[in-house]
């Protein structure tokens, strides 16, 4: 700052000079920013896309989650007649439906299913050790799939399949011996 600090007229100069040449910066920034999308937008690129994108990577990957799965829950919320079938609410048979599986294979799905599509570690149902365990090694292998997905081409993993094995329909996967072979 300035060598003498009861010198008021000067420090403030300074400190307006300063932030002037800091809005300079910015306007210089934000003429190259406009050039950018311009020059995106003439490539034929959607620059909304690209502005969305950036929010997306300036959010924290399991924060991103939470949020978009809480934007696709208020907009089922909100989906009136004629919105149904882009943001359709599923059905449930409250008699099978909200019954847990017994079988750890199953239990592992569901982790899988819970871990694509960003619900965390802490969304387990299960109480029984073995389908708790299930359950979590369901649940990595989901997020592992996300994260890998996220990362390899920019989608999210939710329209992800499950990798071999990953079903209880037709794969073979590797349980934990505890949960394979219960003593």
């Amino acid at each position: 700052m300035v060598e003498n600090p009861n010198d008021v007229p000067a420090q403030l100069r300074q400190l307006v000079e300063g932030l002037e040449a800091l809005n300079d910066e910015l306007n210089n920034v934000n003429q190259r920013k406009r050039a950018t999308y311009k020059m995106a937008r003439k490539s034929g690129f959607n620059t909304n896309a690209i502005k969305h994108v950036l929010a997306i990577r300036r959010v924290a990957p399991r924060q991103w989650m939470e949020n978009e799965q809480m934007m696709a829950y208020y907009l089922r919320l909100l989906a009136g007649p004629h919105q149904a079938a882009t943001h359709p609410t599923p059905e449930l048979d409250t008699a099978t439906d909200l019954r847990l599986p017994e079988k750890p294979e199953d239990a592992h799905k569901l982790g899988f299913e819970a871990g694509t599509s960003g619900k965390g570690e802490d969304a387990n149902p299960y109480e029984d050790p073995d389908l708790r365990e299930a359950w979590d090694g369901g649940w990595q292998r989901g997020v592992d799939n996300l994260a890998k997905a996220y990362v390899d081409d920019g989608t999210t993993g939710a329209d992800q399949k499950p990798m071999e094995g990953d079903s209880s329909e037709g794969g073979d996967f590797a349980l934990p011996d505890s949960v394979a072979h219960p003593s």
